[in-house]
């Protein structure tokens, strides 16, 4: 009983700011935001996972997941699920404060002070800066109300007692980097790069030294090993990438075709939101290449996808 107590009074006492309101936020810009840098669609709604990319399925957009990568190290039998961000009122977000939302999305804190899990990642978006995140709430509020009841997660130990260990505070951004590797690092952040991008240990944690060298892997529903790629400036990375090479491949990528392509059981796809990031503005992807060749090169050469049983 002791270590409950003591893993209960280790949850974040973060309030709800109850004088936040995104009122004057700017739903245009909270869209760019919410579909192509924080990426919350393809997160929060159901996915095709026999289409290359998976993308998200029409019609529940915002909804909720039904169907997620396992990562190897959760215990036997973690189950977790995106919940329904929509503007429904009693599945979704619809009877929630302005102030409630952003709570859950800076600090991992719920409606009812229940500790979110970190497939929500609310210690990137506790960075997003006031601005950001105000018109990114006045966009959610946008989504149509999608009638989608998801179920409760499952956490065996001893993950059911860590989650209470995760909320934290936001460090917010006093502003919004305008250009350049300032303004690239910001977007990767809200964007999640270095967690996906880069090889993690036993509790899910960036190793350090290794940031940006690819090789973080997850197991996909048709039974496939997904690894995230090397972009550190290394020669087995991006090393021989060009400026106009990294923004073609994201504009110059046929997305609808990308989604329309069924794959084979066990054949090769991406979890990389390709959907998503392929809105992304020239702009902010030269920013953000800005910022990848600031990162130390790492040599490790990543074998991307490995399909089942192998």
């Amino acid at each position: 009983m002791w270590i409950l107590t003591v893993l209960t009074a280790c949850i974040a006492d973060v309030p709800v700011d109850n004088a936040f309101s995104a009122a004057a936020g700017d739903v245009d810009r909270g869209r760019y935001l919410g579909e192509h840098v924080a990426n919350c669609l393809m997160c929060h709604s159901q996915r095709d996972w026999d289409l290359l990319g998976a993308p998200n399925t029409d019609g529940v957009l915002g909804a909720g997941s039904n169907s997620t990568a396992r990562v190897e190290a959760f215990p036997e039998g973690t189950v977790l699920w995106s919940r329904n961000i929509t503007s429904d009122p009693e599945t979704g977000l619809g009877e929630w404060t302005d102030g409630e939302i952003a709570r859950a999305i800076t600090a991992g804190l719920s409606r009812d002070g229940t500790p979110l899990f970190l497939n929500m990642p609310y210690d990137q978006f506790g960075q997003l800066s006031n601005e950001d995140l105000t018109d990114l709430v006045a966009w959610v509020r946008t989504l149509p109300p999608v009638r989608h009841e998801i179920p409760e997660r499952v956490l065996p130990l001893p993950l059911n007692l860590v989650v209470r260990t995760m909320p934290m505070a936001p460090s917010a951004a006093a502003t919004t980097p305008s250009s350049g590797p300032e303004r690239g690092a910001y977007l990767a952040n809200v964007a999640s790069c270095v967690w996906c991008h880069s090889p993690v240990d036993s509790n899910q944690t960036v190793i350090p030294g290794k940031e940006m060298s690819g090789g973080h892997e997850w197991v996909v529903p048709n039974g496939g090993t997904v690894r995230s790629a090397n972009l550190t400036p290394h020669a087995t990375g991006l090393g021989g990438w060009s400026e106009q090479a990294f923004v073609a491949r994201f504009k110059g990528l046929d997305v609808a075709a990308m989604h329309e392509t069924r794959i084979a059981p066990g054949g090769f796809t991406t979890l990389m939101p390709w959907g998503s990031f392929a809105g992304l503005e020239e702009d902010d992807l030269r920013a953000i290449w800005a910022w990848l060749r600031t990162v130390p090169p790492v040599e490790n050469t990543v074998v991307k996808w490995s399909p089942s049983g192998s």
